[in-house]
C-alpha cells in the first residue's frame, strides 16, 4: 500500500477558484516521473489539505467584501490570497487539531455524554428560535449584545434606518402585533388591538389602514402625524379579498368619521377595489394611497448605503415599465367620481425629479430597503405633501 497516495479535494464553483463537488484522486506510482511529479507536488499536497478550509472561507469573505468595497482589479488577487491565508491558519489551527485530539472519554460514557449535549442543543436553539423577541429577554439580550459589537450599527446605526421589521405604530412594531398571526388579547370595546392603534381616545375620526407590506411601508409617514384622528393599521396578505365590512361599519357607533385606507400600485389590485367599493358603507370614506418608486432591479440600496455612494434611478422608466401613467389616471378618475373617494399619489413625494436616489451620499438618506419597499425615512419624506393634501382635500370634503 505504500505505493498508493490519494488526493482529497472538497471545492466549490470554478469561477470562485474552487469546483463545487469532492473527488478524489487516486493513483499508483509508475515509471512516468512526470506524472508522480505532478501529483506529488508539494503545492499540490498543500492545496488538497486546505481545500475544505478553503471551502468554508470563500464564500463569506467574498460576500463581505462585496458589500464594503468596490469592486477593482484588485479583487480577485485579494480575495485569493486572504482566502487562502485565512483557509491554512484554520487548517492548522482547528482542523488538524480537532482530527487528532483524543476525547478521553470511556465508552459508553462518551457517546451517552456527546449524545446529551447534542440534543440539549437542538433543544435550545429550537425553543429561543421560535420564541417572539419582543417578550423573550434572552432573545433581547442578545440581540442586544450583538448590536454593541456590531461595526454597521456603531457607525450608521444600520438596522434603525434599514429593518423593514422596526416599522411601528406608537412604539409597538406592527409585524409583532398587527398580522394575521399575531396575538391579539390586548383588544379595546371595538374590537381593534390596542397595540395596533394610535391616538386611541381621539373619537373625531379614525383612519383604518389595511395592506400587505405594500401597505405597511407608509406606517413611518403616519406614525409622525398630529392629526386630530385615531390611526389603526391591520396587515393582511391579499388586504382586498380580507376585508372585514360588518366591522367597519360598526366603527361608525364609535367614530365621527371612518376612513378605510389602503395602498394600489398595480390595474389588478384597482379592478379588485372597483369591484368591492360598493360594500363600503357610504359614510365610509376610501383613502387610496398610490404606487412608490421602484428602482431597478440590479440596484441595491442596503449595499449603497454600506459604502457610502450615490445609487441613482430613472422614474421615466420605472413608470413606463409599470404602466404607471394608465394607473394614475384611473384612480384619479374613480376619485374624481366618487365623493367618498380619495387619491394620494405618493410617488411625486418621494421623487420629484426624473433621476432620483436610493441613497444619496450628501444627504446621508436612504429612501428604499429594496426594489420595492421604502425604508423607515423614505417613509417619512411623504410627510410634508400628505399633510398638504390632508388639509387641502381631504378634510375640506
Amino acid at each position: 500500500m505504500d505505493d498508493i497516495k490519494t488526493l482529497i479535494f472538497r471545492t466549490d464553483r470554478l469561477g470562485d477558484f474552487i469546483i463545487s463537488c469532492p473527488f478524489i484522486l487516486s493513483y499508483k506510482k509508475n515509471t512516468k516521473k512526470m506524472i508522480n511529479s505532478i501529483v506529488e507536488n508539494r503545492l499540490i499536497i498543500f492545496i488538497g489539505n486546505i481545500s475544505y478550509s478553503f471551502y468554508l472561507w470563500h464564500l463569506p469573505i467574498i460576500y463581505f467584501y462585496d458589500l464594503y468595497y468596490l469592486d477593482s482589479l484588485f479583487r480577485i488577487p485579494f480575495l485569493f490570497f486572504l482566502t487562502l491565508l485565512l483557509s491554512y491558519i484554520s487548517y492548522i489551527a482547528v482542523e488538524n487539531k480537532f482530527r487528532y485530539t483524543q476525547i478521553k472519554f470511556k465508552t459508553p460514557f462518551r457517546n451517552i455524554t456527546l449524545s446529551i449535549v447534542f440534543l440539549l442543543s437542538i433543544f435550545l436553539i429550537n425553543y429561543f428560535a421560535y420564541q417572539e423577541g419582543h417578550n423573550n429577554k434572552i432573545k433581547r439580550w442578545l440581540k442586544d449584545l450583538i448590536y454593541n459589537v456590531n461595526y454597521l450599527e456603531n457607525k450608521i446605526n444600520f438596522s434603525e434606518r434599514t429593518d423593514f421589521y422596526k416599522i411601528n405604530i406608537n412604539n409597538n412594531k406592527v409585524y409583532d402585533f398587527c398580522t394575521e398571526s399575531s396575538d391579539y388579547s390586548e383588544i379595546n370595546s371595538d374590537s381593534l388591538r390596542i397595540n395596533c392603534l394610535k391616538n386611541e381616545k381621539n373619537k373625531n375620526g379614525i383612519l383604518y389602514i389595511h395592506g400587505d407590506s405594500l401597505t405597511a411601508h407608509f406606517i413611518p409617514m403616519f406614525n409622525e402625524l398630529n392629526i386630530n384622528e385615531a390611526i389603526y393599521y391591520s396587515h393582511k396578505t391579499k388586504p382586498l379579498s380580507k376585508i372585514d365590512f360588518k366591522h367597519l361599519n360598526k366603527l361608525r357607533k364609535s367614530y365621527n368619521e371612518v376612513t378605510f385606507v389602503t395602498n394600489i400600485n398595480n390595474l389588478n389590485s384597482l379592478t379588485k377595489l372597483i369591484d368591492i367599493k360598493d360594500k363600503f358603507n357610504p359614510n365610509i370614506k376610501i383613502l387610496i394611497l398610490g404606487p412608490t418608486p421602484r428602482p431597478s432591479k440590479n440596484l441595491d440600496s442596503i449595499k449603497c448605503f454600506i459604502k457610502n455612494i450615490n445609487c441613482s434611478y430613472d422614474t421615466l422608466e420605472d413608470e413606463k415599465q409599470r404602466n404607471l401613467f394608465l394607473l394614475n389616471s384611473k384612480i384619479k378618475l374613480l376619485a374624481d367620481n366618487n365623493f367618498n373617494i380619495f387619491y394620494f399619489n405618493a410617488y411625486k413625494s418621494i421623487c420629484p425629479k426624473k433621476i432620483c436616489y436610493v441613497f444619496n451620499k450628501e444627504k446621508n438618506l436612504i429612501t428604499h430597503m429594496d426594489g420595492s419597499h421604502l425604508s423607515l425615512e423614505g417613509s417619512i419624506l411623504m410627510k410634508k405633501n400628505f399633510i398638504t393634501f390632508y388639509n387641502n382635500k381631504f378634510k375640506s370634503n
